[in-house]
């Protein structure tokens, strides 16, 4: 049962992912947020998620900390993170 919400986080960080880069944040940051409620040790959702928050107008900073924080909390993902800038 672990091992199908773990695939089911990874599906919807990646169609989060698609979103995010097409400046569709509002979108992006649904899916990572299923994805989180699949898996949440999934730190690179947390990440991206922050991210996207950051980039939404007005920009939502305090989300964004939270979830960086808790990215920072979640050390074992340690392989490299995508990085985009919003613009």
């Amino acid at each position: 049962m672990e091992l199908d919400h773990k695939r089911s986080s990874k599906v919807f960080y990646k169609i989060g992912n698609r979103y995010y880069l097409k400046s569709k944040f509002k979108q992006a940051i649904w899916f990572y947020d299923h994805a989180i409620s699949h898996d949440a040790s999934n730190c690179e959702a947390f990440h991206n998620r922050g991210l996207a928050k950051c980039c939404l107008e007005p920009p939502d900073y305090d989300g964004a900390i939270e979830d960086l924080r808790k990215t920072v909390e979640l050390q074992f993902c340690r392989r490299s993170l995508p990085s985009r800038s919003c613009s």
